[in-house]
């Protein structure tokens, strides 16, 4: 349960972020993860980053939020892996099966009504949110089911996951683009 100066913190951190997202959109959370002469006809610019920005420190206890846009209207995936190297789809999902998003709009990853939060706890590490976006419809991704709605994929590797997301971008767009935001989670200290 969050205090209300917890509250307070938090929506403070929410406008940190969309400021970050409106002032520095190629400094936060474009970190291009397509190889290097891989370039699609036309790239959709995307950004993603949390609300303290690309490669900040979570602490267990703290909780999480991403913050999203795209320079085209869009369709969007996001996949978040976790410190023990867990894939899930984070959108679309069964709570919130939208994909298509308009250009500029800004949304919050979780939502104020999501059906997940994300809390840090252990294990602690590494942890991304790959975005992908494309001007048409993705495939569907295999996994299985979590009672908060989200999926866990069966393809426990981030490559083949990329690949199947690029394979799409190069051959079934006109339009693409993906980015990826980096956070680290660790033990409270005090």
């Amino acid at each position: 349960m969050l205090r209300p100066n917890d509250q307070l913190n938090m929506h403070i951190q929410c406008i940190v972020a969309v400021l970050l997202i409106l002032c520095l959109p190629l400094v936060y959370g474009n970190e291009r993860v397509g190889n290097e002469g891989q370039e699609i006809e036309k790239s959709i610019q995307l950004n993603i980053t949390s609300q303290l920005g690309d490669n900040a420190v979570y602490v267990d206890g703290d909780v999480v939020s991403y913050f999203v846009s795209t320079s085209l209207d869009a369709y969007l995936v996001l996949i978040y892996r976790d410190a023990s190297q867990n894939i899930v789809q984070l959108l679309p999902n069964l709570h919130d099966p939208r994909s298509f998003f308009k250009a500029g709009d800004f949304i919050e990853i979780p939502g104020m009504h999501a059906s997940f939060v994300f809390q840090v706890s252990k294990p602690f590490g590494s942890e991304q949110v790959y975005m992908f976006a494309s001007d048409q419809p993705f495939p569907s991704l295999r996994g299985e089911r979590l009672k908060n709605g989200l999926l866990l994929l069966e393809h426990r590797s981030t490559d083949l996951i990329l690949s199947i997301m690029r394979e799409h971008g190069k051959n079934g767009s006109r339009f693409y683009g993906e980015a990826k935001t980096s956070i680290t989670t660790a033990e409270r200290l005090f």
